[in-house]
């Protein structure tokens, strides 16, 4: 797996199962929140992506407090489709934004999870993209 994180961002490989990374800004944005990634992999259960990204999205909502589903498509990310998602909710008293890109590759499922406070979603949103861009789990460029 590869990714290109922003300079100074923290991060910890496997920090749990299932979890492959987790960073963080090093420092708080204008909100005072500090942006987080996650990458959770794991067996794709759905038979196709759009299936699968449905159901990462059920789960993320499901977790969430005041849930705002704002965006669900497929996008070309790198000559790859991927499911996106984006929602609005609540958390630690701020309102965020996540985003979750989400592959399927030789049967397992890749999530990219990006988490910003909503006032500093315009500062972050083309730093996600970069971020996601540069993402190359294991087996991608051989289903490409």
């Amino acid at each position: 797996m590869r990714i290109t994180l922003p300079e100074g961002w923290l991060y910890v490989e496997e920090p749990e199962p299932d979890v492959i990374l987790r960073a963080q800004a090093a420092h708080p944005a204008a909100s005072g929140f500090s942006a987080t990634l996650c990458i959770p992999v794991g067996e794709a259960t759905a038979q196709d992506l759009i299936d699968e990204q449905r159901e990462v999205g059920e789960a993320l909502l499901d977790s969430l407090v005041r849930p705002d589903l704002e965006d669900l498509d497929i996008h070309d990310v790198s000559g790859r489709d991927a499911g996106y998602l984006r929602v609005a909710h609540q958390a630690e008293g701020r309102e965020l934004i996540t985003e979750s890109w989400c592959w399927v590759i030789d049967g397992a499922r890749w999530v990219v999870l990006a988490t910003v406070d909503c006032s500093d979603y315009a500062d972050y949103c083309d730093l996600i993209e970069d971020i996601v861009h540069s993402f190359e789990p294991p087996g991608l460029a051989m289903a490409r």
